[in-house]
């Protein structure tokens, strides 16, 4: 059957362009013993992708080769398989490629549990909602600190803002416009919010932050985490999810450098750097208490939704540029009528 699906065209060269990618047919070959057939109902648009298409080895990944489908995130749902594990028909989510259609051998996907509201699993659950939980777990932030979250109004740091509330934290967030501050401080119920785009962060956060910062779940990296740990207080803890500040620029090392690093000696401040998927065995934990919050009405989530998989370009671009609020989903087919999984 025919399938069509995203490639990477070249390597870009610094800042994203549309053309980095392109939108081709593949025949997909029938489904094998082992194998499922899976349709991509929603595909997940996320600022790692920027860093999945660059040659290095980003260690939980292979680097894919030029003309090779480009690594996405999905949700999906079972329409043929081989595999005694799932059934047609099944809901599943994981790490595949951005096309309409994928085969598994069920390594790369998983069950979404039952019940979940499918467009919102990537908003507050999936690879979101455990990186933002485990993430602030690492941080252990105790009721009446302040936290400092950067990229805040994206789909990981609203979670992890809103997840430091929850705990009796006083939460400052930082982001790319006044309407996301807004959103953060309105919507979400956050202390402050910082525009990086047009005010000074360090003035900002002297402000802001007048006690000084005990923990931060950093986004971004570079110039921020450098003044971060310059007015973190002593024994602080420091959650590094991401470094979305060098995914666009040709000087990635020069522009993550961090100058103050000798304050984390200093302060005997901690730095802790993981990958969700360090956690795969504990997601039904962090799921279930994700939705405990929602259903308690203590945590919610931004969608932004796009409309079909010739969109993705336009999205990723949107995204790394901060024109999108929270999770930036594209769907990429309808929803089955009947979902087994619930």
């Amino acid at each position: 059957m025919d399938n069509r699906s995203w490639v990477i065209a070249k390597r870009p060269q610094g800042i994203f362009q549309r053309d980095d990618i392109a939108l081709e047919k593949f025949e997909l070959p029938a489904t094998g013993d082992g194998q499922v057939l899976v349709r991509t109902i929603y595909l997940s648009i996320d600022p790692a992708y920027r860093v999945w298409m660059n040659e290095a080895d980003v260690a939980y990944l292979p680097p894919r080769p030029i003309g090779d489908q480009m690594w996405g995130s999905i949700v999906g749902v079972v329409e043929e398989s081989r595999n005694p594990s799932f059934a047609k028909g099944d809901i599943v989510a994981g790490i595949s490629r951005q096309a309409e259609y994928n085969l598994s051998d069920g390594n790369d996907i998983m069950k979404v549990p039952a019940g979940l509201p499918l467009e919102m699993y990537y908003v507050l659950y999936g690879h979101v909602g455990t990186t933002a939980y485990f993430g602030v777990e690492l941080m252990n932030p105790q009721a009446g600190e302040t936290l400092v979250v950067s990229s805040a109004a994206g789909g990981v740091g609203s979670i992890a803002a809103q997840i430091g509330s929850i705990q009796g934290c006083r939460v400052v967030g930082i982001a790319g416009s006044d309407d996301r501050c807004r959103w953060l401080t309105e919507e979400l119920g956050l202390a402050a919010a910082i525009n990086y785009r047009t005010q000074d962060v360090a003035e900002q956060l002297r402000h802001t932050c007048p006690d000084g910062i005990d923990t931060y779940f950093d986004n971004v990296g570079g110039a921020t985490l450098d003044t971060i740990l310059l007015q973190a207080n002593r024994n602080a803890r420091i959650a590094l999810c991401g470094m979305v500040s060098t995914y666009n620029t040709k000087q990635e090392y020069e522009a993550s450098a961090v100058h103050h690093l000798m304050q984390a000696v200093l302060k005997s401040i901690k730095l802790y750097g993981y990958i969700v998927t360090d956690f795969l065995d504990r997601y039904p934990e962090a799921f279930e208490q994700i939705r405990q919050w929602a259903d308690a009405g203590k945590i919610k989530g931004g969608l932004t939704m796009v409309d079909g998989i010739e969109q993705v370009p336009e999205a990723i671009d949107n995204l790394l540029n901060s024109k999108y609020f929270g999770r930036v989903v594209v769907r990429v087919s309808e929803e089955p009528a009947k979902i087994v999984n619930k």
